[in-house]
């Protein structure tokens, strides 16, 4: 039977080889499309997420930046000094560290003489 013209076949039918092929028992290969769309749409997501975070963040640290600047001057000193008696807290423990890391190796190091000369 000779396949009808073009014309005379509905618009899906026309547009798309799918229908006459599956008609005439031919077996499409269109069986990635739902997981290729499936991708896609993860994809689309994925990035209006990330996209729609860094928005976020901007307005955020844009905030914080008016904050700042209107901030009156003994607000600021007391927000450095804040930060300054965080920072040498931080330093007094590392110093202790340190000083016991000394205490540790030079221990180890009279350690080995004594039993290396006996």
């Amino acid at each position: 039977m000779p396949a009808p013209s073009s014309s005379r076949l509905p618009y899906a039918s026309r547009t798309s080889s799918t229908p006459i092929r599956r008609a005439q028992g031919i077996p499409t290969t269109n069986k990635a499309r739902p997981f290729v769309i499936a991708v896609s749409v993860a994809a689309v997501t994925i990035m209006g997420t990330m996209y729609g975070a860094g928005l976020k963040q901007e307005a955020q640290t844009a905030k914080r930046e008016e904050t700042r600047a209107a901030e009156s001057l003994a607000k600021k000193t007391e927000r450095l000094q804040m930060a300054r008696e965080r920072l040498e807290t931080t330093k007094a423990g590392l110093e202790k560290k340190i000083a016991e890391l000394r205490a540790r190796k030079e221990t180890r190091a009279l350690q080995q003489k004594s039993d290396g000369g006996v």
